[in-house]
């Protein structure tokens, strides 16, 4: 009778062992769907973190795209050979040529809004030389801090007298360089108009402009 109740005992440990150790097993099992369970719910957050971006860099294309678009580097120049006996290279798409009454005057216009005019324009003076002329323009200033210098000009680094004269006029500081070039039998005075605070790329396209003047024969 004993060795039956101590049969019986020993099956139900065994019984007892074999169902710790079925759930023991089962525990890894349980873990790895939590950690797959995990990463699941983060997937979207990183998916929407990166819809998100894709949102934020097209908005901000699509402010780029509203802002000023200058015209293109590869825009074409021209050669403009003037009867006032000299020529330079400028862009039709940013100045805009008028060439009456005896002066050229090329004038910055595009879509970009400014705060004052920006032009440069030549005209002939047959009875004064360089010198006289730009004395002249210096004296009419009526500022005593404005004088006449020596300047190298053009693609030729001509000998000029230039004159430089800044000055308040409705609101803003208003630029005037002047260049008295000989040229020949008469002077050529090229008047820079422009103003402080100019975008500087502006004053690029000017420079440009200055760089490719030549003096050609009336």
């Amino acid at each position: 009778m004993k060795m039956r109740y101590l049969s019986l005992f020993l099956c139900l440990c065994c019984a007892a062992l074999f169902t710790a150790c079925g759930s023991r097993a089962a525990s890894p099992s349980e873990n790895s769907a939590s950690v797959e369970e995990s990463v699941s719910a983060r997937l979207p957050a990183s998916e929407e973190a990166a819809e998100t971006a894709e949102t934020s860099s097209a908005s901000s294309d699509e402010i780029e795209s509203m802002e000023y678009a200058y015209p293109s580097e590869d825009a074409k120049a021209q050669l403009w050979e003037s009867p006032l006996g000299y020529s330079l290279m400028y862009h039709p798409e940013r100045f805009t040529l008028d060439d009456t009454d005896g002066t050229d005057t090329f004038t910055y216009h595009t879509d970009e809004q400014l705060d004052g005019p920006v032009y440069l324009s030549v005209q002939s003076y047959d009875d004064m030389d360089a010198e006289t002329l730009a004395e002249g323009i210096a004296l009419q200033s009526g500022m005593d801090d404005v004088s006449v210098e020596d300047a190298l000009f053009g693609a030729d680094s001509i000998e000029t007298k230039s004159v430089y004269i800044q000055k308040e006029s409705d609101g803003l500081s208003q630029i005037q360089v002047f260049y008295a070039i000989p040229a020949q039998e008469t002077t050529l005075l090229l008047e820079i108009c422009s103003y402080v605070g100019v975008p500087v790329q502006i004053d690029g396209f000017l420079e440009e402009m200055l760089g490719t003047f030549t003096l050609t024969a009336n």
